[in-house]
């Protein structure tokens, strides 16, 4: 029986798969520093939802903080009746189908997944997250109804 050589059809498959297999949710959520994500919540939401703290939210890439291994992001929240911009920077590294991401100075855990029409779905982990500001905030968990957010792409800023 003579030797077939399946090199040739390996590489060939190789790169077939070669595209899909390489498109990993960091890169298909961020694929450059200018790809970052908001919502703006308006009265109509906010007053069928009444346990909502949050008003905006916004994520965006931090370059300089940002390694072959961990994406940075810059998450920024406005709270309902307050004019403060909370601010704090999250590491995330690919998790299956989701980016899992930790908040500094134990903030806290969420989870990034693609929705189907380009969005991002954030899910806070079950003891929400936690954000320093002019004063400490917490949200999502049993602090409030700010477990998951719907995030549209928008301008980085």
């Amino acid at each position: 029986m003579p030797k077939t050589d399946l090199r040739p059809a390996l590489a060939a498959l190789l790169l077939l798969t070669h595209g899909a297999a390489a498109e990993t949710p960091r890169a298909a959520m961020f694929p450059a520093d200018t790809a970052c994500y908001e919502r703006l919540y308006d009265a109509a939401h906010l007053a069928e939802h009444p346990m909502q703290l949050v008003t905006i939210i916004a994520l965006a890439p931090e370059p300089a903080e940002t390694t072959a291994e961990t994406l940075a992001l810059r998450l920024s929240l406005v709270l309902l009746d307050s004019p403060e911009i909370y601010v704090a920077t999250a590491y995330c590294r690919n998790s299956g189908e989701s980016l899992s991401c930790t908040l500094e100075a134990d903030g806290g855990l969420f989870a990034l997944d693609r929705a189907s029409d380009g969005r991002l779905l954030m899910t806070t982990g079950i003891d929400g997250i936690g954000i320093e500001g002019s004063g400490f905030i917490q949200v999502g968990g049993q602090a409030s109804d700010d477990s998951s957010f719907l995030l549209s792409p928008g301008p980085c800023g």
